[in-house]
């Protein structure tokens, strides 16, 4: 077991040096090389969208010729590994970031979610966060 921590410590500090991921409140040493590992190079995505996407957090769509339903459950699409640390860190984050508990708190109190359906919420955000810092590598 140690063996494949200190693999993964030495391939993450080789492909994010400057670990610029764990600024965000909620991302650690040990949720970082998920994010990172996972996501690759972040130019590959070309917006914000397509990485929520990829997360397989985003609602499903049902669409037919004259109706469209929204507010579905998440598609999960994404890697379940991704998508599990996304919940762990946005759980955290809500407590310790002001904005991200603005989400949380007008999804509990305005909107009537339950506490999985407003961290999924949540989640939809960090999302664009790690993105920006992945792909420009600054705090």
């Amino acid at each position: 077991m140690v063996q494949v921590e200190d693999a993964i410590k030495e391939l993450y500090e080789k492909a994010h040096p400057s670990r610029n991921i764990e600024t965000l409140p909620g991302i650690s040493k040990t949720l970082g090389p998920v994010y990172v590992g996972i996501i690759g190079n972040p130019a590959r995505f070309s917006s914000q969208s397509k990485v929520r996407g990829y997360s397989g957090m985003a609602p499903k769509l049902k669409e037919s010729g004259e109706t469209a339903k929204k507010g579905l459950n998440i598609s999960k699409d994404g890697h379940s590994r991704y998508r599990r640390a996304l919940y762990l860190c946005a759980d955290s984050a809500r407590q310790w970031d002001p904005q991200l508990a603005k989400i949380y708190f007008d999804q509990m109190a305005h909107k009537g979610n339950c506490h999985t359906k407003a961290v999924c919420a949540v989640v939809t955000h960090l999302t664009s966060r790690i993105h920006r810092i992945l792909r420009e590598d600054r705090p």
